[in-house]
């Protein structure tokens, strides 16, 4: 359960999960550190005295340090990181293009890197919590969403390493919803934009994330949201379990190979 003074510090609230995030901790009463790259995307918070927009490009770290030292004045402390800010580069391996695929990690990887060295210190200091939206692509990757499920899977890898190291961190784990990311991709002109149906509202995850929380419970390292979401959640750990079934034969207790090794050599007789 976060503190109910919690102040948030989110990325990417220009539009998208970003927005929402921000707009559902303000009306639960939290008080917001909002950041885009441009501040007039900011401009639906002006009026709330519970909200600081900031410029931050999270691909540049001075920026980010002002940005955080700014909601420190602003509010006194930050307890609640949410990397949220990120692009998408949607092509199949052979079709990438090294310039777009560098420009993806640089913002999606150690963008989310930059921003979560910087918060630490204060996340640590006030038993806060480092949520970092991931996607379902992170853990069971398309091919033509190569690469931004490796850096999904990395910030997975980072909540985990954190979790560790004795951090309160969770990933969201959410399918398609109706956002910006792939509109918006760095795609090149061998695919095709995303023309596909009607997708959900992403308020539905903001609240999902909130609810979680603000409960009691233990919470999940991967918060896996969306209707398409969790049948590629339930292949995946269908394969995983194969996996543990068939390696567990290679599960070798060294320690009782080694006792062995050296019961045999005192019994021999030469």
């Amino acid at each position: 359960m976060i503190k109910k003074d919690a102040v948030f510090f989110i990325t990417g609230c220009s539009s998208g999960f970003g927005r929402e995030f921000a707009t559902v901790a303000l009306e639960r009463g939290y008080r917001v550190i909002a950041t885009a790259r441009n501040i007039a995307d900011l401009d639906y918070l002006r009026d709330n005295k519970n909200a600081l927009a900031v410029v931050c490009d999270i691909t540049k770290p001075d920026t980010i340090v002002a940005a955080v030292n700014r909601g420190v004045e602003c509010f006194g402390h930050i307890d609640v990181l949410i990397n949220n800010a990120g692009v998408n580069y949607l092509t199949a391996l052979e079709d990438s293009y090294d310039v777009l695929m560098r420009r993806m990690f640089e913002t999606d990887l150690f963008g989310t890197i930059n921003v979560t060295k910087t918060l630490l210190p204060h996340i640590r200091a006030n038993d806060g919590v480092i949520v970092t939206v991931a996607s379902i692509g992170g853990v069971d990757s398309k091919y033509r969403g190569l690469f931004y499920g490796m850096a999904k899977a990395a910030q997975d890898a980072m909540t985990h390493a954190l979790i560790d190291g004795g951090v309160r961190a969770m990933s969201v784990n959410p399918g398609p919803f109706e956002t910006r990311c792939r509109e918006n991709s760095l795609e090149n002109s061998t695919h095709e934009k995303y023309t596909g149906g009607m997708r959900p509202a992403p308020r539905i995850v903001a609240d999902a994330l909130f609810d979680t929380l603000e409960s009691d419970k233990r919470w999940p390292m991967r918060l896996v949201i969306g209707e398409t979401a969790f049948p590629r959640y339930r292949r995946v750990l269908k394969q995983m379990e194969y996996d543990r079934k068939y390696c567990g034969k290679f599960a070798i207790n060294h320690s009782a190979l080694h006792h062995s090794f050296w019961w045999h050599l005192r019994h021999l007789k030469f």
